[in-house]
């Protein structure tokens, strides 16, 4: 009799498939703990290098801007800011999850009113 070869799988789940987890990491699919309106959040938003050097006259004021859009929000503060030259460090406040992202997709996305 012929020994039968089993035929080769592509895709799926099969032991050692995918990429190598690092020791330590935070497991897939894990919530983020609830926040407080009471602790800070600190982010870090880093830019391209086709935005340039964010500690010029014109960085400054796109980032004002920026912070400005959000003033107005009850459910998202920005504390502090903290400029580099191709990041930025944010201490934010936020009452839950929800409102830090839709403050921060609002900081990020504002635009440069016409009049400024």
């Amino acid at each position: 009799m012929l020994a039968v070869e089993p035929a080769p799988t592509w895709g799926g789940r099969r032991p050692g498939a995918g990429r190598p987890r690092k020791p330590g990491s935070i497991p897939r699919n894990v919530r983020r703990p609830e926040l407080s309106r009471h602790h800070p959040v600190h982010v870090t938003l880093r830019v391209g290098k086709e935005v340039g050097r964010l500690r010029r006259a014109a960085g400054y004021a796109a980032i004002r801007r920026a912070v400005a859009t959000c003033i107005g929000r009850r459910d998202f503060r920005i504390v502090h800011t903290s400029i580099q030259s191709n990041h930025l460090h944010l201490l934010v406040e936020a009452n839950d999850n929800r409102a830090l992202a839709n403050g921060m997709r609002g900081f990020m996305t504002s635009r440069p009113s016409a009049t400024a």
